[in-house]
């Protein structure tokens, strides 16, 4: 199927459409036009970016959007390259391209100018001479001229049409089609000559520019202004930062000076980083003030600016395949991660990269199809091309240094994996990789250059030649070259032997001829050539088909497990030769993975490359060969082994199979305390296999930890002691009991001669490891607790019960925690919050007896709030003292009796009547005994013993109703003897109502006397007896009273007509109608005479 584009190559140029935009630059043309319709001309606004950014097609995609807008229609947008004109007079071209330019935009493509070239020239210069170019008539006179004016470039071109006509004659049609492509080169080349002859002509006429001429430029700069009839001109100065400086300061000069007109905003789009370097390499003249800095400069210059950020590698990376997607062949994607590695940064070197690409491939297809190179040699390898073409365009003097040297790239290769043993071609190689400006690394920073090569090699060909030169030594590739073939594998030619081995489809003779030879050189122990074999067929194993690598598996192991072959696994790669050991047939397998084991240490020396192989294939390792490699490792001394330490750190698979508790303990042994430090070193070295650490080895670290920590003699203990507590509580997991056992002893001891430092987060250690403590050592944990709580303070003891929630473990369950925590409350531990809801709960119900004596001791305190403690926590957790009820309950009411104040008496009082319900009949009598206390003719204990009555009356039985509602009539019929204020038996007249059913008929009759003669009480005025009125309408019943009341009533009446009098009469009455008791016409009457008027 052709390809949807047809362009072999991508066009560079800047969008114009808003389609085309592929990062994003929509936003920076929105914010642009916005400053636009604000800009209060002149302005000068900056476009900063860097090459490449987007910054023409910004101001492009800006022009066409506003170009199309009614609101701009007397806005002219003119562009200026300032890069094209700057081998003129910058100022004269400035003036010239401005008035073309604008003119085409005021009157369109068939305009001059506003002024025209002539008038501005005419301004400015004194024209002493004109020549004039002439224009051939005809065809015929074409030709004539461009025979006498380049007789060699005629012949070239009639050449090149020859060997066009010839090419295609032979079928050669492909570079037929490249031939007339060449036929255009002498035309151009007589193009340019004349255009050099234009512009001779044009020097000539502006030769001799006017002496007075300073304001000229201002006043036709003003002329095409004015004669535009723009209302504003918007002008970009485009590529400013890539003209010589001299240009760039003239430019702005004259933007600042002759060219700073009220209708004019000038879009500037550059680097300004590029242009401060202009302006600081240059002369200033008298233009800037003193003292004044390039960045001063600039900053002044331009009125605001947009910085356009570095492109994002995702959305470079996106673009790129983009682009490349337009190409009518596109590259695999592996090649377009080649070039976005070189120019990760910059979209427009990208496209170049791709053109530059195209090229190649083209050229290399015509000379494969030529037969110059074996087909697919470069085509297949294009990644690797595109490799070739960044290092030839971008690093001229490494290519350069790859074109003398091939294998430059193998050696970079292996410096990069640390296998050049040579320090001389170490140092070599880093001269070569050396930075781009040629100052030395600093640390671990690489060059642009190494950055590319590391990134991209896994792109390599061992032979690059074909790619540097398009072409490759003419000789067979076939097996009859057998000889070719053994001798790079004996001369360990790895390059040559993959390269034959990639042209082939029939591994079986190779394979043979491998297994004749390695037979051959060990029956004749020849040592170096079989060493040489066998070191190459590794390293180019991958090359082979399934098959024939299983028949190299199975020679490798015959071969490698005996003498002379066991004498090479030193040198041989270990990480080629894992993965080909793993697939061999265990007794193979484990007998060369044990000698690996054994020389994984050199006397005090680590083969760390040897232990990589171990790591990098530790999920394929047995056991027992990983306890092999374990014990190598620990023989180490220190250095060596934290640096095994550290490779082994690297791969996961490799802590579970190489680390075992052995390794652990060695490195817990090189853990130190410095007095001079303070703080616990090399502690990473364990921590990093915390997880796959054993019981025994956690607590060999943790007693360690310890151990150091008791010989600690500086002064900083407490910052020693809180990393102490850092470290073992990052431990996760249980410890051997024995550990667990030293660990508690530790602490406790460092705890006790910390002095008036009381640790919490030392002792939250032995919450930590609880678990691993034994029976016991639990034990005197919490006998240790109690101390605790005896001597700390309450707030430490309270953060030891939130410790106590965290771990789950319980510290109050014996009998002297207990007691020691309870002799703590309420002295120091009186915060109600801790004790109700931390310590109550947890202490065991064996020691109830020991709580209980406890609380009523805090009811009984004469302190307020210890007192007020216990109240709540027996009224919080009742039910937990439902023994001693009937004690609290007498505690209270004696605690009660003794308070004058009322709020006080109902705290105690309170006690009784929220656990009323459940009291047995004696604790209720009791109860109902000790509030009768409260009828004692004060008014607010009259109220107080109300709340109390309805809190408890719906759980009263009727025997009890009736006692109470005697006490009640009694202590109202004391009141009313007493004469006592009305007003102040609101209480008691409320809680008589509720009950008076309870009254036996002689004792209701004799309250209701009672209560209605107050009418009659001379001593009581009128407003004290509405308030008597008032209680009487509380009852429901009368007890047959009801003529008696009335007749007291209509006397009162008849007495008063106070309002509160007449209110709670009517109240009365309607109450006596309800009931039906009551004459009605009688009651009708007293209204009439008495409430109607």
């Amino acid at each position: 199927m052709p390809p949807e584009n047809e362009d072999l190559y991508l066009a560079d140029r800047a969008i114009t459409s808003e389609t085309d935009d592929e990062f994003g630059h929509k936003e920076y043309a929105d914010s642009l036009e916005r400053i636009l319709r604000n800009a209060n001309p002149p302005w000068h606004i900056g476009i900063f970016g860097e090459w490449g950014s987007g910054k023409t097609s910004i101001i492009r995609m800006l022009y066409n959007r506003l170009r199309a807008k009614e609101e701009f229609e007397d806005t002219v947008f003119v562009e200026f390259d300032a890069w094209s004109h700057a081998e003129g007079s910058i100022r004269t071209e400035l003036l010239l391209e401005l008035d073309e330019r604008i003119g085409k935009e005021v009157n369109g493509e068939e305009s001059d100018g506003i002024l025209g070239e002539d008038e501005i020239t005419g301004r400015l210069y004194d024209v002493e001479e004109e020549e004039e170019v002439s224009r051939p008539a005809n065809p015929k006179e074409v030709i004539v001229n461009f025979w006498e004016d380049s007789p060699i470039l005629t012949i070239s071109f009639v050449v090149i049409a020859g060997a066009a006509v010839l090419l295609q004659y032979l079928g050669q049609s492909t570079l037929a089609s490249v031939a007339v492509t060449g036929l255009l080169l002498p035309i151009l080349g007589y193009i340019l000559q004349q255009l050099d002859t234009v512009a001779q002509t044009i020097q000539k006429k502006f030769l001799h520019p006017r002496k007075e001429w300073s304001g000229a430029y201002q006043r036709i700069f003003e002329d095409i202004i004015e004669k535009s009839n723009a209302e504003t001109i918007v002008i970009s100065i485009d590529n400013l930062d890539r003209c010589e400086s001299s240009t760039v300061y003239d430019v702005l000069v004259s933007l600042k000076t002759f060219m700073e007109n009220d209708n004019c905003i000038y879009l500037i789009p550059c680097d300004d980083k590029a242009l401060e370097s202009h302006i600081k390499s240059i002369d200033k003249g008298e233009y800037f003030e003193e003292g004044k800095n390039e960045r001063e400069f600039l900053r002044k210059f331009f009125q605001t600016h947009i910085r356009i950020p570095p492109f994002l590698p995702e959305d470079i990376e996106e673009y790129t395949e983009t682009e490349n997607q337009r190409l009518s062949n596109p590259f695999e994607e592996e090649a377009l991660d080649v070039l976005t590695n070189a120019y990760i940064d910059n979209p427009r070197r990208i496209k170049h990269a791709l053109n530059r690409l195209s090229t190649l491939r083209v050229l290399a297809e015509e000379i494969e199809e030529t037969g110059g190179l074996t087909e697919g040699r470069i085509t297949n390898n294009i990644p690797f091309l595109a490799k070739v073409s960044i290092l030839e365009e971008e690093y001229p003097e490494f290519y350069d240094t790859l074109s003398e040297n091939p294998q430059l790239l193998g050696d970079i290769n292996n410096y990069f994996r640390d296998q050049l043993g040579d320090s001389s071609d170490q140092n070599r190689i880093e001269a070569v990789l050396k930075p781009d400006d040629g100052s030395e690394k600093n640390g671990n920073q690489e060059s642009r250059l190494e950055a590319f090569l590391r990134s991209t090699r896994r792109i390599h060909i061992e032979n690059p030649n074909p790619f540097l030169n398009l072409s490759e030594p003419s000789y067979a590739t076939s097996l009859t070259d057998v000889d070719g073939f053994l001798q790079n594998l004996r001369t360990g030619q790895e390059e040559e032997v993959r390269k034959e081995l990639e042209q082939v489809d029939d591994y079986g003779p190779y394979v043979d001829a491998i297994e004749n030879t390695v037979q051959e050189y060990t029956t004749k122990r020849r040592e170096q050539p079989l060493f040489g074999t066998i070191d190459t067929t590794i390293a180019a194993f991958d090359e082979f088909d399934q098959r024939s690598q299983g028949r190299l598996i199975r020679l490798l192991g015959e071969s490698l497990t005996v003498e002379p072959g066991k004498g090479f696994l030193v040198d041989l790669e270990p990480n080629s030769v894992f993965p080909i050991i793993i697939q061999m047939r265990d007794p193979d397998s484990e007998s060369l993975l044990a000698e690996y084991a054994d020389l994984l240490v050199d006397g005090k020396d680590l083969r760390k490359n040897i232990l990589e192989a171990f790591v990098n294939y530790a999920e394929d390792i047995p056991q027992s060969i990983a306890r092999k490699a374990s014990n190598q490792v620990e023989s180490l001394g220190d250095d060596k082994f934290k640096t095994a330490l550290d490779c082994i750190n690297s791969f996961e698979e490799a802590k579970n199979c190489i680390i075992r508790t052995k390794t652990l303990e060695r490195a817990v042994s090189m853990i130190e305390l410095q007095d001079n430090k303070n703080e616990f070193t090399d502690t990473e070295y364990y921590t990093r296999f915390e997880d796959v650490a054993s019981q025994k080895a956690r607590g060999a670290y943790a007693t360690h930890l310890l151990d150091l920590r008791q010989d600690y003699s500086s002064n900083q203990e407490q910052q020693v002691d809180q990393e102490l507590a850092v470290r073992l509580l990052d431990i996760k997991g249980h410890i051997l009991q024995s550990s667990g056992e030293k660990v508690f002893e530790g602490i406790r001891d460092i705890v006790k001669n910390s002095g008036n430092r009381q640790p919490v987060d030392l002792v939250e250690i032995c919450f930590h490891f609880y678990d691993s403590f034994p029976t016991t050592t639990q034990d005197e944990f919490h006998s240790w607790l109690s101390e605790l709580f005896r001597n700390w303070n309450a707030n430490n003891t309270e953060e030891l019960f939130d410790l106590s929630d965290e771990y789950r473990v319980s510290i109050v369950e014996t009998e002297e925690e207990v007691n020691s925590i309870l002799q703590q409350i309420p002295n120091p531990i009186d915060n109600e919050s801790f004790v109700k809801n931390k310590i109550i709960p947890v202490i065991p119900e064996e020691f109830s007896q020991d709580l209980h004596e406890k609380v009523k001791n805090l009811i009984k305190n004469n302190n307020n709030n210890h007192s007020q403690l216990g109240i709540d926590t027996f009224t919080e957790y009742s039910d937990r003292f439902e023994p001693i009820w009937g004690e609290v309950i007498d505690i209270c009411g004696n605690q009660a009796n003794r308070e004058n104040n009322i709020n006080r008496k109902r705290r105690y009082l309170e006690v009784g009547a929220k656990i009323f319900s459940k009291l047995n009949g004696p604790e209720q009598e009791s109860y109902i005994s000790q509030i009768d206390n409260l009828l004692s003719g004060n008014q607010n204990e009259y109220q107080l013993y109300r709340d109390l009555w309805e809190k408890i009356e719906s759980d009263v039985d009727s025997d009890r109703k009736e006692t109470v509602a005697e006490d009640v009539r009694n202590e109202l019929a004391q009141a009313f003897s007493r004469n006592q204020n009305p007003g102040h038996l609101d209480a008691l007249i409320e809680v008589m109502s509720s009950i008076t059913g309870y009254l036996v008929e002689e004792n209701g009759q004799q309250f209701m006397d009672r209560i209605s003669k107050q009418l009659t009480q001379n001593n009581l005025n009128d407003r004290q007896k509405a308030r008597v009125l008032g209680h009487i309408s509380e009852f429901d019943g009368f007890f047959g009273k009801e003529d008696q009341i009335l007749d007291r009533l209509e006397n009162l009446l008849k007495r008063s007509n106070h309002n509160n009098v007449s209110q709670n009469a009517e109240v009365l009455l309607d109450k006596f109608e309800n009931l039906g008791k009551v004459d009605e016409a009688r009651i009708d009457q007293i209204r009439e005479d008495y409430l109607l008027n």
